[in-house]
Formats: structure tokens, C-alpha cells, sequence
């Protein structure tokens, strides 16, 4: 469920003032990084985001997509790189961490890597069924059926759109 503004305006109060009692606090970088990101505010989300990623790797690609929403091109291809890479460790160091199997695939959609993507959710479903994987197989063949349609070919999009309804039919709801 989503935050009331009155509640992320305390968490951010909060969040402030545990800074100013440690300014090297990673936890409330983060959460701070989080809430900015969240509320749509990317500078502020990318200067916390920046400080806390040594510690907490897992919100590289959230820096990433900050930077992109600035168009900070090269810092977003930069950062998203990054996650890639961290996700891709994680998922070889525990394949059955479905967390990280749906990030390394979020990143790559990141770049619109829509095959490696798939790829790493099928690998994902052949050592655990999975509700999330087969949720995020059908949404990455449906932004790829966008990505298609924007492009005027409907042809190939129809296969991605009948391939999200095979692997989630509720994902079309």
C-alpha cells in the first residue's frame, strides 16, 4: 500500500534528523534515497542513493533509473551497468534467490535486453516454480510488445502479446 504524504513527510523528518545526528548513516541514506525516488524528487534520491550503494548494492539500478529520469544519460548507463553486474553475481551465487533473479531481470529491461531478460526468468522457473517469475515473464513480453508497437511492427507484437497471456493470463486483467 502506498504512503500518505503526512507519513512520508514524518519518515522524511525522521530520516533528516538521523542524518544530522550521523551524516555517514548508509540506512538512512537509503531510505531516504527511497522515499525521494518514490515522491518522483531524483536529485535528492541520487544524492542519497550515491552515498548508500557501497553498502546496499541492490539500489544501483533505482540510481540508475533516477539518473535516467534526469536525463543524465551516461550516469544512468553507468549505474544501470552496475546492477547488472551485481545482480548477475548474486543470481550465480544463489540461483534460488528470487529477489535478485527478478532484479538481474529488471535491470536488463533497463537496457531493453528483453531476451537475456526472459532468459534469466525461465532459468529461474526451471529450479522453482514461481508465481513473481511467471508475473514478470508476461509484463517484460508486454513492454516488449510495446516497444514493438511504437515501432509499427504489430506482427511480432502479437506473439509477445500472446506469449504474456500464456505465461500469466492474470497479468492482462
Amino acid at each position: 500500500s502506498a504512503i500518505t504524504p503526512e507519513t512520508a513527510r514524518a519518515a522524511e523528518i525522521h530520516l533528516v534528523y538521523a542524518l544530522q545526528l550521523n551524516s555517514a548513516d548508509p540506512v538512512a541514506h537509503r531510505l531516504l534515497g527511497r522515499l525521494y525516488f518514490l515522491a518522483g524528487r531524483f536529485e535528492g534520491a541520487i544524492e542519497h542513493f550515491e552515498f548508500a550503494v557501497e553498502r546496499f548494492p541492490g539500489e544501483l539500478l533505482e540510481l540508475a533509473k533516477a539518473h535516467l529520469a534526469l536525463e543524465q544519460r551516461n550516469e544512468a548507463v553507468r549505474f544501470g551497468q552496475r546492477a547488472v553486474e551485481y545482480f548477475h553475481q548474486a543470481v550465480l551465487k544463489d540461483p534460488l534467490d528470487l529477489r535478485v533473479r527478478l532484479k538481474l531481470a529488471e535491470s536488463l529491461m533497463f537496457f531493453e535486453q528483453f531476451e537475456d531478460a526472459l532468459k534469466v526468468l525461465e532459468q529461474g522457473l526451471a529450479v522453482q516454480d514461481s508465481a513473481a517469475l511467471q508475473n514478470a515473464i508476461a509484463r517484460i513480453h508486454l513492454v516488449w510488445a510495446d516497444k514493438l508497437a511504437k515501432a509499427g511492427n504489430t506482427s511480432d507484437r502479437l506473439v509477445h502479446i500472446q506469449a504474456a497471456m500464456s505465461a500469466d493470463p492474470n497479468e492482462m486483467l
